[in-house]
């Protein structure tokens, strides 16, 4: 047993090399640690320290750092029962890591979490290349998206409540954004089950000038919603060269629409380059008319999607045929006909395939994600 600033552990540990470690292992268990309370502590031990002096840079202590860093080997594993960091509670936690010629990996860190499943693994920092390389292969199993957001602040968790699988691999460079998107590469696969999002602005500019003169106001739309309810949502989306690509396309239902998207998003500026369909279903289109209007089935709507976040342009590409349906629905359509909500398959789809491995990642684990080292 040993008292360390993680608390009270249990197991063992191998230090080769006491003045300047050449090899440290360990096999550590414990019962509970708190980092949340760990760092405040550290932060009010800092701040009571009286201040150093600035250090100069000594290059030959730094050089000699960086020969320890890729010379020393450290593999081991920890087990904690209960861990709390950022006021969210992890349960049956495992890690296992290593460092060897100046490679840092995570092995496997796996807990529960987020009212689901957390698992990182074969995720590394690279400090042997210049610039650094880092890669990390995420995947969340049916998490509460409020505590999940919740990391960022109370307002950010209030904004979806959902559950979502999300698996995410990722490789670039330790730089900043500027320099890093252009040359990240990314895929990830988001599945969202009975979402919902609150608060919602809605700004968007449609350039058809027929709808546009309709609309008035330029053709902008401006709203805002306090609940959006969210059926199901799927994507699969890859990064490379400062673009995110969909590469199955976004689907999404709710009981108001279905839709589907495909297209680019730039990772700098935001930039759309989006494409797709969306069908308003028949209580959509009455309850936006006020009852005027009703029909039997969907109103499709082709659409393109370009411009930025900050305001989309807006563009219906079939006018001609939404037109016909729209005014199809007017006649010989009864008050009292019922039309099925959409299938919501989609919720049931997995986010697509299994990932393929990302150059310079590390392989994937087989498909029964590998026991404790």
């Amino acid at each position: 047993d040993m008292e360390t600033e993680l608390g009270r552990l249990r197991g063992r540990a191998e230090v080769v090399g006491l003045s300047v470690p050449r090899r440290v292992s360990f096999d550590l268990r414990g019962d509970e640690v708190d980092l949340d309370e760990i760092l405040g502590v550290a932060k009010e031990m800092k701040a009571a320290a009286p201040p150093r002096p600035k250090r100069v840079p000594n290059p030959r202590r730094s050089a000699a750092w960086w020969r320890w860093l890729r010379a020393v080997r450290i593999d081991g594993t920890l087990r904690l029962q209960n861990f709390v960091a950022r006021k969210e509670r992890f349960r049956d936690v495992f890690l296992a890591v290593s460092l060897t010629a100046g490679r840092a990996e995570v092995k496997t860190l796996r807990g529960q979490g987020f009212g689901g499943t957390v698992t990182l693994d074969g995720s590394y920092f690279d400090f042997g290349t210049t610039p650094f390389m880092w890669g990390a292969r995420l995947r969340l199993g049916r998490v509460d998206t409020s505590q999940l957001l919740g990391l960022g602040g109370p307002a950010l968790a209030e904004k979806l409540k959902a559950l979502a699988t999300i698996r995410l691999q990722v490789v670039a460079p330790a730089l900043g954004w500027q320099k890093m998107a252009p040359r990240l590469r990314a895929q990830a696969g988001i599945l969202i089950e009975n979402g919902v999002i609150r608060n919602v602005k809605i700004h968007a500019k449609i350039t058809n000038k027929a709808i546009a003169g309709l609309m008035g106001h330029r053709g902008e739309i401006n709203s805002f919603r306090e609940r959006i309810n969210l059926g199901g949502l799927s994507v699969r989306v890859q990064a490379r060269n400062g673009q995110v690509r969909i590469v199955e396309p976004l689907r999404f239902v709710n009981d108001e629409a279905r839709a589907r998207l495909e297209g680019d998003i730039g990772l700098l500026r935001g930039d759309l380059a989006l494409y797709g369909s969306m069908d308003l279903l028949p209580q959509t289109i009455e309850q936006g008319t006020k009852g005027m209007l009703v029909t039997e089935r969907p109103l499709p709507v082709d659409l393109s999607i370009r411009g930025d976040g900050d305001e989309p342009l807006v563009e219906v590409n079939n006018l001609n045929d939404t037109t016909r349906a729209l005014l199809g629905g007017i006649f010989g359509v009864k008050k009292d006909s019922t039309v099925p909500l959409p299938s919501r398959d989609v919720v049931e789809q997995q986010p697509g395939p299994d990932l393929v491995p990302l150059p310079g990642a590390s392989p994937l684990p087989k498909a029964d994600g590998g026991g404790e080292r």
